[in-house]
């Protein structure tokens, strides 16, 4: 494997370097009985560490994993269940390469203003170098910065003994709560997920190493042995277990009172409880991942009296995505204002052989 986020964080070259939902996902049992594997035997002693959740969220509820490790050691793209939530190299002129993703991305949806989500040390070691001065702007905003060479903007890594560490990117500037040399506790604070770097949506891309060989968290071994056979996770039981595997990802899901768009939404523009009744339009949009043809999509809304207020239907026909995203709704026409009351809006997607792979609701109170 090549090496996408192989720019790793050194002090030798480092300057000290409200809406509500549910959310479906299939079982780490189920996915492993998907697949022909079996659920981890934890019992085993390993000399391996054992990593804690590196994020202060609650995973499936305001946090997720967005993409995996590369596991496959080819041309091709393979999580750990063998499925497509990975990705190569994006960067402009390596599209296409032989260089795939060496961390698990856990995205936070949208970083609206003052929300603020800590980063933490996934095992007690010594900070091993830190970066803190590149700006959290996304990739997709107009004229961004170049970031060759330093496409894991600001971060941190930790030597854990053994040849073991792990490295942390894309975090807030001025929020890095460590320094080189310091001695840092499991689930300790390093400081917030942020958006910079090489990065078109804030989330934390941990990345996991021995020997400067990548290891994918989920097997406990080396990515470039492949997604096939079992293998003792690196993560706690505790942690295993809630990271349940989902073969699509619904990264933001709620309404809009103008035509929305994807770099607003992942802004936290429309993150709010409450939506005017004058508004011109009433939308539910969605920011998906892993998308595949063949898949259906079906967004609705629910109206305050229970009753069903839009409902539009997608299919996948011709090509699945990596990203996708899209809205739909209504326009207040004539109407002086919209009822008043909460609204629902429910996402499903559907996918043939497999049923419902995805499953999220957003509420919002019209006043």
């Amino acid at each position: 494997m090549g090496n996408m986020h192989g720019y790793l964080l050194r002090a030798a070259i480092l300057s000290g370097i409200g809406l509500s939902f549910g959310l479906f996902q299939l079982s780490n049992r189920a996915a492993a009985q998907e697949t022909g594997g079996t659920p981890p035997d934890f019992s085993r002693v390993e000399t391996q560490p054992r990593l804690v959740f590196p994020l202060d969220c609650a995973i499936g509820k305001d946090c997720w994993v967005t993409s995996y490790v590369d596991d496959d050691p080819g041309p091709g793209v393979a999580d750990f269940m063998c499925g497509p939530l990975s990705k190569r190299d994006s960067r402009p002129g390596k599209e296409g390469s032989d260089i795939g993703h060496k961390g698990v991305d856990i995205g936070i949806g949208h970083l609206e203003s003052g929300r603020s989500v800590s980063v933490l040390a996934a095992a007690a070691g010594t900070v091993a170098g830190v970066r803190d001065e590149m700006p959290d702007i996304s990739t997709r905003a107009e004229n961004p910065p170049d970031v060759s060479g330093r496409e894991c903007g600001n971060g941190v890594r930790i030597d854990h003994g053994d040849g073991w560490a792990t490295q942390y990117c894309h975090m807030k500037r001025g929020s890095i709560a460590v320094h080189p040399g310091q001695t840092v506790q499991s689930g300790q604070i390093l400081g917030d997920v942020g958006l910079s770097g090489m990065t078109e949506h804030p989330h934390l891309h941990i990345q996991i190493s021995r020997d400067d060989v990548v290891y994918d968290p989920f097997k406990g071994r080396p990515a470039e042995e492949g997604c096939k056979g079992t293998g003792i996770p690196l993560w706690t039981p505790e942690v295993f277990a809630k990271m349940r595997y989902s073969p699509l990802v619904l990264n933001n899901v709620g309404f809009a009172w103008e035509k929305p768009d994807r770099p607003r939404v992942r802004n936290g523009v429309y993150a709010k409880d409450v939506f005017p009744s004058d508004a011109p339009v009433l939308l539910v949009f969605v920011d998906m991942m892993g998308v595949e043809k063949g898949d259906h999509l079906l967004l609705q809304i629910i109206g305050p009296d229970g009753a069903p207020f839009h409902e539009s239907k997608s299919d996948f026909d011709e090509k699945g995505y990596a990203q996708w995203f899209g809205f739909s709704g209504k326009k207040r026409g004539g109407q002086d204002h919209w009822p008043l009351g909460t609204y629902t809006g429910v996402v499903t997607v559907e996918r043939p052989g497999k049923g419902v792979v995805g499953w999220r609701e957003a509420r919002i109170r019209v006043e």
